[in-house]
């Protein structure tokens, strides 16, 4: 999910909309594909907050909607990351967050306290995963962690990434095209 988060903002698309529903996911092969794009723009930030589903909407967004913003704020892809968080927090608590809208006190009591605890007591990777929606879902967008950095952060990156390469080094050169230039996204 994270990987196909961080292709579409690297080709400068905000998607809006992330939430389970426009996530779908195989076993076999393990893929998970990004969907609906209906509310998907290229700008670099937006202050049209009548995009998305509210319940992943991030807060910046929310403090639009309620005019609470800053005069002149908008939001950006980090608030795509907010939703990826959110999606990725109910995913492992296996249900979905007790809330219509995020909120400060429903923030700061319930969601990062629960992370705390489910975390602890969980294996390693479930400590690591958790570890890694705090920080998609930190309050302030600036301190938010990217979508490419998130990537980076997962223990399977660089495996795949070595794995990628041996593919790579094990090609031919055939033609007017380099095999370093080629880019695989599923096994």
């Amino acid at each position: 999910m994270l990987e196909g988060l961080a292709f579409l903002h690297a080709e400068g698309c905000m998607h809006r909309d992330i939430k389970p529903d426009n996530i779908l996911a195989s076993c076999s092969p393990l893929r998970a594909v990004i969907i609906d794009f209906g509310c998907a723009t290229w700008d670099k930030t937006s202050e049209d907050h009548m995009k998305g589903t509210i319940r992943y909407l991030a807060p910046e967004i929310i403090a639009l909607k309620e005019n609470t913003a800053a005069r002149n704020s908008s939001y950006d892809m980090s608030a795509d990351v907010w939703s990826m968080g959110l999606t990725a927090y109910e995913l492992l608590c296996g249900s979905r967050a007790r809330f219509s809208r995020i909120s400060w006190k429903f923030y700061d009591e319930e969601l990062l306290s629960t992370i705390g605890v489910t975390s602890a007591l969980g294996s390693d990777e479930v400590k690591w995963a958790f570890s890694l929606v705090k920080e998609m879902l930190r309050w302030d967008p600036k301190s938010r962690i990217q979508s490419e950095q998130a990537v980076q952060k997962c223990p399977t990156y660089k495996t795949q990434m070595e794995q990628r390469q041996l593919k790579l080094g094990k090609r031919k050169h055939s033609g007017m095209f380099s095999t370093d230039s080629l880019v695989e996204f599923n096994n």
